[in-house]
């Protein structure tokens, strides 16, 4: 009978898992924003750089805010702004073509 169970529960998981499969195709050459651009402020560089490459997006550059003198209140390498496609009030989970401009501006010393 623990067999049987067995059996039906991994046949609902497989045929549950193959449905949410299917959207692959949907966006293919586009990549999903990792978060809203006011989440990314405050956060390091380095990780945002990271965070959409593995969202799949390709043409990322990165400016700096020569603008520290102590780095006591803003760390070095501290996200200002973070613009995809020329927007910077983007939402978590917009669809965007993968090779579009990503702009993440960054406080450092001069």
């Amino acid at each position: 009978m623990k067999r049987i169970v067995c059996v039906l529960i991994a046949c609902i998981l497989v045929i549950a898992l193959a449905g949410c499969g299917g959207n692959s195709n949907k966006h293919k050459g586009e990549a999903k924003t990792p978060s809203g651009s006011s989440v990314q402020k405050g956060s390091d560089y380095h990780d945002v750089i990271n965070e959409f490459k593995e969202q799949g997006f390709k043409n990322i550059k990165t400016k700096k805010l020569e603008d520290l003198i102590t780095g006591w209140i803003t760390k070095d390498g501290e996200v200002e702004s973070v613009s995809v496609d020329g927007n910077t009030d983007y939402s978590a989970d917009d669809w965007y073509p993968n090779n579009v401009e990503v702009v993440i501006t960054y406080h450092t010393f001069p």
